[in-house]
This record gives structure tokens, sequence and C-alpha cells, in this order.
């Protein structure tokens, strides 16, 4: 079994209890975990010293790594910040084991991420993000295409009853400035609702006959106010995961800069069906018959809405093909494989 340092900051407890979007970096240090000899390091682990060098926290490791992998968070995404990194004096440049970095949120920091990675000269690097070609010749690096997955046991379809016509939960569109992530969400939130400040208050009146549940994290300031005001929240990790489950169709859309989520994986292996918006980015990882794609004004929203609810053969053979997919390619233990196949 590989015996591998895992530096990063210890997100446990922070995601153990609570739905967020970066749920994804626990489930990779726990298949990590599962698959591997793994000693994790970074703030937060009782090990933790700041002053530590490399040959410190190997020491601390009690074994002779086979590679050390600097995790989701090890580079900072905040373009203020002053340091790039974790830690700064690891003493990185002369060590003769194999490094590799997963690098995320490709939308912030990229410069000085790319930077890091281009002095370091990580053995290669693993990213979420399709442009891996564009990073390669900026760095002269290894970068390799390592789509996000899901969790197995949490999203596998039991053949769960389905009482939720139309499910959407998260952000509605990235406000950051590099984000470029289209109106779609919100669109589709205004085909079905009569809104203030992104907030959904009553249902069109074509809608009303359909179980739907929405929880959106508006655009604006005011938006969020006047949710907190209702006293709505984002749900936790446990629920958000049932009503994945309980859901007969999900809205999705890509994340920031054309991201595929770890949504899509966990929704297919679900067995719900995804509505989404049209792109060419979805051929680098599935099958083009996975999902149902609405226009980006989401104008047919209604009217395929009713089509898939009223046709189960056509919806049950879109859901089995995309189950039976991620189930066989896209689990978080098909990626840690995958990792560790590239280090042996």
């Amino acid at each position: 079994m590989l015996k591998i340092i895992y530096l990063s900051r210890n997100i446990s407890k922070i995601y153990s209890n609570q739905y967020v979007s970066s749920s994804y970096q626990q489930d990779v240090i726990n298949e990590l975990s599962n698959n591997c000899n793994l000693y994790n390091y970074g703030p937060g682990y009782k090990d933790f010293n700041i002053k530590d060098n490399i040959e410190d926290i190997i020491k601390k490791s009690s074994f002779n790594p086979d590679a050390i992998v600097f995790g989701h968070n090890w580079l900072s995404d905040d373009d203020r910040s002053i340091s790039i990194s974790l830690m700064d004096n690891l003493s990185l440049m002369n060590l003769n084991i194999p490094k590799i970095l997963i690098l995320n949120k490709e939308y912030v920091n990229l410069k000085r991420k790319l930077e890091y990675i281009k002095n370091i000269k990580f053995d290669f690097i693993l990213s979420h993000h399709h442009e891996v070609e564009n990073y390669k010749k900026q760095t002269n690096l290894k970068f390799i295409f390592w789509p996000f997955a899901c969790h197995k046991e949490r999203f596998l379809s039991r053949d769960d009853k389905k009482e939720v016509d139309l499910f959407f939960s998260g952000i509605l569109q990235n406000q950051y400035k590099h984000a470029h992530q289209s109106e779609f969400r919100l669109n589709c939130l205004n085909q079905i609702y009569h809104t203030v400040f992104d907030h959904p208050l009553l249902k069109r009146r074509k809608f009303k006959k359909y179980n739907i549940i929405w929880n959106s994290v508006p655009r604006t300031l005011k938006g969020r106010i006047l949710k907190k005001i209702l006293g709505e929240r984002l749900f936790d990790y446990d629920d958000y995961a049932k009503l994945i489950k309980g859901s007969k169709i999900v809205i999705n859309s890509p994340s920031p800069i054309g991201l595929i989520s770890p949504r899509y994986f966990e929704c297919m292996l679900s067995k719900c069906l995804i509505f989404c918006e049209e792109s060419n980015l979805y051929n680098n990882i599935f099958d083009k018959d996975s999902f149902v794609i609405l226009h980006e004004n989401a104008e047919d929203l209604e009217e395929k809405l009713i089509f898939y609810l009223n046709n189960p053969k056509h919806y049950e053979k879109k859901t089995n093909d995309a189950f039976n997919e991620v189930l066989s390619k896209h689990t978080w233990k098909n990626r840690i494989d995958k990792l560790l196949d590239l280090i042996n």
C-alpha cells in the first residue's frame, strides 16, 4: 500500500455536518485514506507547526512517503493574501519524493497559483478544469485533467421514492469578476417564480401544480438579507443528499469558467434527470445523451418538464444510462485509483 503525505488545511469538522460547495475536498481525503497509508498535515491538525519544513513533516509522518500530495486548499483563493500557500518555508526544491498538486478554483488567483507551481516544479498537477493544455504551456509542467466526481455511498440510488418534481439549491450566479458564469440559473428562477431581489416569492400560475423546491443564494446583498430575514438557510449535507435522491429533475449548469461541478455526478448517481444549459464541455466527460438541454433563456423549461414527468420510459432511459455511466466511471474511488496509478 502506498504511503502518502497529504498537505491541506484540516477541513473535516467544517464539512462533516453541512453541505457546502467544497465538500468534495473531504471526499478526496476520505477516499485516499481508504486506499493508501495517509498522513494528513496542515493547519488544524494536531502535529502542525508553522515553522516546520518538509523534512520535519516527513519525520512526523513516521514513514518514508512514496509521494507528497498538496491538496485542494493548499494555494490561496484570496488574491489579496500576502502568501500564496499555507506554508512558505517547506524547502521543497531539493526534495527527491514525487510532488503532486491538486489545482482548485482556477477562476481565482490563477496567475499566482501557476507561478508557484512553476517555481516548485511539481511532478504533475491535477486540475478539474478543461484548460489543462493552456496551463501546461504556461508552466512547461505536466497537467492532467481530473474531473470532479461524487460520493458513492451518499448518493447511490436505491430506487428512492421521488416526490419532488423539480429541485435547485445553490448560488444563482457567481459574482466574482473572472467567474464568467451565465444567467441560466437566474432565468430558470424567473420562469418559475415572481421574484424580489432574486428571491422567489410566488410561483407563476403554470408551475403551481408542481412540487418544486428552490433554495438559492441571491446575487445581491439585498437578496441575501431578505433570505436571512425570512429565516431561510442552505441545506446541510444530509438534507441536501436526501433531496437530491428524492427529486425527479434537478436544474444544473456549469460553475464559474465552465467547471463541471460534483452536482452533475451526484444527480446522475441518484437517478435524477438533469436539466441544464448547452455546453461543449460535457463532451470531455459524459455521453452526450446524459442530460436534457434547455435554452439559455429557459423558455422551454415548462415544455420539457411536462414531457419528462409524463413520459416515464424516456425519463428512465436517460436516468438509467446516466446512473450506469457515473457508477462505472465517475466516483471518487475512480479518481483516486487514477491518482495512485499515476504515482505508481
